[in-house]
């Protein structure tokens, strides 16, 4: 549902000078993510992406790039897995001092 409220957004071409768009995406590479960071440039939007840290085709739309590490934790099980943990906590610390610069500018 999400892609599909995005691509609308991306389609209609609602471009306004305060828009930015905030996307998360692990690898960067997903075909739907793509698509719409396509659209999004092409229409001169901001893009603030947030992918681990490696070469992918958001990161490259994007006006601005946060890059996070996925630990790799002990294979405990049959599969491999990663922790999100870093963009858990990217995005807090980037909420906190985004809440603290919107307070300070009412002040």
């Amino acid at each position: 549902m999400f892609y599909n409220a995005l691509d609308s957004f991306a389609e209609r071409g609602n471009r306004h000078e305060k828009n930015l768009f905030i996307i998360i995406s692990l690898s960067g590479e997903s075909k739907k993510v793509v698509d719409v960071a396509q659209k999004l440039y092409l229409q001169k939007i901001p893009i603030i992406s947030l992918t681990k840290l490696k070469s992918n085709t958001l990161a490259t739309l994007s006006t601005e790039n946060i890059y996070v590490t996925p630990i790799d934790l002990p294979a405990t099980v049959d599969f491999e897995y990663k922790s999100m943990l870093g963009f858990f906590l990217a995005v807090e610390m980037w909420f906190v001092s985004y809440s603290q610069y919107c307070a300070e500018q009412i002040e």
